[in-house]
């Protein structure tokens, strides 16, 4: 459920390093890529973190090898090296996982020692890599290339390395997954309906998921025809309620519980890993494509009006803003501080905001002068965030207020 609530801190302009790390830039032409199915090369696997050199990929005699692209800014690819050990050590012998990165050994072992994964590392684990990044270009990590007997397998996203895929591929020798293409050729310009001649009127259409598209939000303007056409490929429900509502008026960063769906089936909305494992799976089932082409001289508030209205007779449901109580947690002046005042050095404002987009926990407040000055550190409940704003004279307030909830109410 949570990566659902990442994709739409995204739709909604608040861009966060949890989601994805842009991986180093590389031109798809560079080099002949290896295709699913095709063999790669037996390259040394280059510098390894503890600098050594590694050997070839052959060396390792493992039926399976997943080359597991990541970068220091990719919070989720560090946290992911505790599963990434458990796995090797489980399947010892047969699968070799191999964490590769284009940024140098001294970047990687500080990203590591802050992500608190860096006791213990047996992984070979590549850095400064010129190799495998041009050889199996991407844009965004986790990045993941499935070798299988010197041949590559499958490429796909992060959520994939897990028992059960590995299972599948090692017992049927072959697996059918998503590809993770980040330079899917699409042209977003081209209309997805066909195009009415008369610009004094509207319309609009809904289909389903569209193959070799990425999910994208976009405005096109024809002047010469002084229209206006607004359009969304491959979104799913949620974050496309909240990109139209943020362009009518503002709205809160929107986690779990500031969600309300009175709705019998909820899995159409919010990704449910017990009836779908996979995520993107899910995604590929309940995205949909949208195009509304309106008259240029259009208010923008009541283009997204008429979309919220087509999204909801689709859905079948009604969608608003409402003011309801909720748990929230609420940052105040507090006692006396005991951290000496050179080691406040963070605005409480920015504190609560980047603590707020943590969708684990209520919506957190800040009460005290923007330009007012704190401690920070690690958290990870409401009594060690309160121990932390106490050494700077803070305090942590848990009530119920009333705040902005995005109600959406099945129609009978």
């Amino acid at each position: 459920m949570k990566d659902i609530y990442k994709l739409i801190v995204i739709v909604i302009g608040i861009h966060c390093s949890v989601e994805i790390a842009v991986a180093q830039p590389i031109s798809v032409q560079e080099v002949n890529l290896p295709k699913i199915g095709q063999a790669v090369e037996d390259l040394p696997i280059g510098t390894l973190l503890n600098g050594k050199q590694g050997k070839k990929l052959s060396s390792y005699q493992r039926d399976l090898i997943v080359l597991d692209f990541m970068t220091s800014t990719c919070t989720n690819c560090l946290a992911s090296i505790p599963k990434i050990k458990k796995l090797q050590e489980l399947y010892s012998g047969q699968l070799k996982i191999i964490p590769v990165a284009y940024e140098s050994g001294q970047i990687m072992i500080e990203a590591l020692k802050r992500s608190g994964n860096f006791d213990n590392l047996s992984l070979d684990f590549v850095v400064n890599d010129t190799v495998f990044n041009r050889l199996f270009p991407h844009r965004t990590v986790p990045h993941l290339v499935w070798l299988y007997k010197g041949k590559v397998a499958a490429v796909t996203y992060g959520e994939y390395l897990n028992q059960k895929v590995i299972e599948e591929l090692l017992g049927n020798k072959t697996i059918d997954l998503p590809i993770k293409d980040d330079y899917r050729e699409f042209d977003y310009k081209i209309p997805l309906l066909p195009r009415y001649t008369d610009s004094t009127r509207s319309y609009s259409g809904i289909m389903g998921y569209l193959e070799d598209a990425d999910t994208k939000f976009g405005v096109q303007v024809d002047s010469l025809d002084a229209t206006i056409r607004d359009y969304a490929v491959n979104v799913t429900a949620l974050p496309f309620y909240f990109y139209c509502y943020g362009k009518i008026h503002e709205i809160p960063f929107m986690k779990p519980s500031r969600i309300k769906l009175i709705v019998r089936d909820k899995d159409r909305f919010i990704h449910n890993p017990e009836v779908e494992l996979f995520e993107e799976d899910w995604k590929i089932q309940n995205s949909i494509s949208y195009e509304r082409t309106s008259r240029l001289a259009d208010k923008p508030a009541d283009r997204m009006v008429a979309i919220i209205e087509d999204l909801d007779n689709w859905y079948n449901v009604r969608t608003s803003f409402v003011k309801q109580k909720i748990p929230v947690w609420v940052i105040k002046e507090g006692r006396a501080a005991t951290e000496q005042p050179e080691q406040m050095r963070s605005f409480v404002s920015d504190f609560a905001f980047m603590a707020d987009l943590n969708v684990d926990f209520p919506p957190l407040i800040n009460e005290v002068d923007k330009n007012r000055k704190m401690y920070a550190g690690k958290w990870d409940s409401f009594e060690s965030l309160n121990t932390l704003l106490r050494r700077s004279g803070l305090q942590l307030i848990a009530e119920d207020r009333e705040t902005a909830v995005f109600l959406m109410e099945e129609r009978l």
